[in-house]
């Protein structure tokens, strides 16, 4: 696997800066505002900016996972996916790096879902105040 750009530590620190600035701004908005209606982009936003999100957390971790298995020289394949990585040689402090990813992925997964939920349940109370039965 060459070394993806999607996935690199930057690229992931921007786009959960993103997810949570959109978070920030339909937070703001009160339920039951004229704005919360007219401005639906933020909205709309959300979760594919999730589902970015999560995939390139899960890009970074694959491929560094890739290179501790490289290490080990195995040539190994898993479902027809060579398990060495040769762009993955050249970084250092890999482990470090997968071992600090996933304690944050840990953390964050399931805030990232509990956001989504919570965005979910806001939309339909208030698909449900504009269109009352």
């Amino acid at each position: 696997m060459i070394k993806p750009w999607s996935s690199r530590p930057a690229i992931i620190d921007v786009v959960l800066e993103l997810f949570d600035a959109t978070t920030e701004c339909i937070d703001t908005l009160a339920p039951g505002s004229e704005q919360i209606h007219e401005d639906t982009e933020p909205k709309s936003q959300l979760p594919e900016l999730a589902a970015i999100l999560l995939a390139c957390f899960q890009e970074r971790l694959d491929w560094l996972r890739r290179y501790v298995i490289s290490t080990l020289r195995t040539g190994k394949e898993v479902n027809g996916v060579d398990l060495y990585s040769p762009a993955a040689t050249d970084e250092v402090g890999v482990e470090r790096d997968r071992d600090e990813l996933e304690r944050k992925f840990a953390v964050l997964r399931p805030e990232i879902f509990e956001t989504l939920r919570t965005f979910i349940y806001y939309t339909v109370l208030i698909f449900h105040v504009q269109f009352p039965n």
